[in-house]
């Protein structure tokens, strides 16, 4: 019975696999070169949200006084500067370059290099909410896809 089960293994497994390998990081993509500006931003709408090519590692919100670009990056970085008028954020979650403050991984660049006023910050940082993170639903699906693998086959081996 184990042999009529392998090949139906075998192609399950490579097919959950394959989905568990293939999760791209997503990011909301509007302003410059996009198809849609980012005036009427809304991150609940789906046309915002695209799924970035695999050598892409960050998402970027770049803003220039009230003008926005949300774009795919190839760096791979958690962090917001101000140079020059210009913000740049750049952070590795999906769908992390939205409205709200990014996460960082070091606070001391942003009150250090950013010139950004340390109230304000803490004012922001008081009203945030706590957000689930997409990698973690993936590599939880992903531990449960490989799970259900295992016992079925330990059950269909047995039996």
């Amino acid at each position: 019975m184990a042999t009529k089960f392998y090949p139906n293994f075998m192609i399950l497994f490579i097919a959950l696999l394959h989905i568990g390998i293939n999760l791209a990081l997503k990011c909301y993509i509007c302003g410059g070169n996009a198809d849609i500006t980012c005036d009427n931003f809304d991150p609940s709408n789906t046309t915002f949200i695209k799924e970035c090519n695999k050598n892409l590692k960050s998402c970027n919100r770049k803003t220039i006084g009230m003008s926005v670009k949300r774009t795919c990056e190839k760096l791979k970085l958690n962090d917001c500067q101000t140079a020059n008028n210009v913000e740049y954020c750049y952070c590795t979650k999906d769908l992390c370059n939205g409205d709200k403050l990014l996460e960082t991984t070091d606070d001391e660049d942003i009150l250090e290099g950013s010139g950004v006023d340390t109230n304000s910050i803490n004012n922001v940082i008081a009203t945030m909410k706590p957000k689930t993170s997409q990698a973690s639903i993936k590599e939880i699906s992903y531990i449960f896809y490989i799970t259900i693998i295992y016992v079925n086959s330990i059950v269909y081996i047995y039996m």
